[in-house]
Order: C-alpha cells, then structure tokens, then sequence
C-alpha cells in the first residue's frame, strides 16, 4: 500500500449528521408550539338547582290606568351560592338592589306589552338581563373594594356598529336576541347568574 493511499482520510457517511439535523428542527418546533399558551375555555354555564323568590311586586304600567301585581323567581346556574350566601336571599330577604332593578323593568313596562304569550316572554328576558347587569355591577364594586383586578366582560352577541356615535357614558340596554341565536332558547339567559325566571303569579288589573 502506497503512502498516498494511507494518507488518504476514510469518507464519513452524511447520514448521522442527517438525522441530528432532522431531530434539533423537530425539536425546536415542539418547543415553540408547546410554549405557546393554550387558549383556556370557560366551564359550560349549567342550570343550577338555586332559586331565588324576589317576592311580590305591584307596579303601574305606562298607561297609567294599568297595574301588574305578579311574583318573580329566578333560577341560578349551577356555581350561584345558596340564598343566605350571595346575592339576594337569607334572613333579610330579597337584595334591594335586584328588587329595585325589577321595579325599574316593570315601570317602562305597558299593557300591550304583556298582552301575549311573546310579550310576557320578552317581559321575563328583560327581567333576567337587568338583574345580571346588576349583579355584574355589585360584584365589580365588592372586588374594587377588595383592591382585585376588574375584567371588563365582552359580549360577543351584542353588535357594535356605529360605536364612535354612541357616547361613551350611555347606559347599557337591552338588546333582544333571537330564538335561533340562542344557546338554550329555553332559557332568559345564556350567561347567567340568572338564568330563567318564573311569575308564580301575574295579575294585570284596571284601576
């Protein structure tokens, strides 16, 4: 054998050099995917077995002539603290401020708008988003006074056109949303706390 052959280096086979190359992209690759965050979906909204009697209310409507004697309870979901416990209830009674939101409901109230089956519908839907903007609003403050972070809620329902006319101040109103639209038609509310709402009783009389 010559010296020229000996001298001659042995020719290195690529494929290790291959495979490592394939295995650091294949890593990386699961590095950066797993260090993204994973988009954390909101517990389903479940009806819970919590009701809640607001009591009886006597109201006159908008004719003036009219007046609506009725009882109102609502349904919870399913993580509402018992009465005693939350919002409303316990040995004190209903909750003021969710008694007052329901007055305000009935006073914009007329007697044709309760003269169907629909209207009384649309009367309970009303009913049950005013106590949930209230609701939403107290536990804003309790978590303000607690000095705890406040997270604006967005509703992807509500529709935003012309959102640079509307004021910045205007009072949020209800908006109705239709049956097909809806993730339980059956229900006043989708989102809760307050979920349906029953009248035990409903009397509208002339004076």
């Amino acid at each position: 054998m010559s010296d020229d052959a000996a001298e001659k280096p042995k020719k290195k086979s690529k494929l290790p050099v291959i495979l490592i190359a394939v295995l650091v992209v294949a890593g990386g690759g699961y590095f950066m995917t797993s260090g993204k965050k994973k988009e954390v979906k909101k517990p389903a909204v479940m009806l819970g077995e919590v009701k809640m009697d607001l009591g009886e209310f006597t109201a006159q409507l908008t004719d003036a002539h009219t007046y609506l004697k009725l009882q109102v309870v609502v349904q919870m979901d399913s993580t509402h603290k018992p009465a005693g416990e939350g919002h409303g209830g316990g040995k004190g009674g209903a909750d003021p401020v969710l008694r007052n939101a329901v007055q305000m409901v009935l006073a914009e109230t007329s007697p044709t708008d309760i003269s169907t089956a629909e209207g009384i519908a649309t009367l309970k839907e009303k009913i049950a988003w005013k106590l949930n903007h209230e609701m939403e609003l107290q536990e804003k403050a309790e978590k303000i006074a607690k000095g705890e972070e406040v997270e604006e809620k967005k509703d992807s329902k509500k529709k935003k056109k012309k959102d640079e006319e509307e004021p910045v101040h205007e009072v949020e109103k209800f908006v109705k949303v239709p049956m097909d639209e809806r993730e339980h038609p059956e229900w006043q509310s989708d989102e809760g706390p307050v979920l349906m709402v029953f009248f035990p009783s409903f009397l509208p009389a002339k004076y």
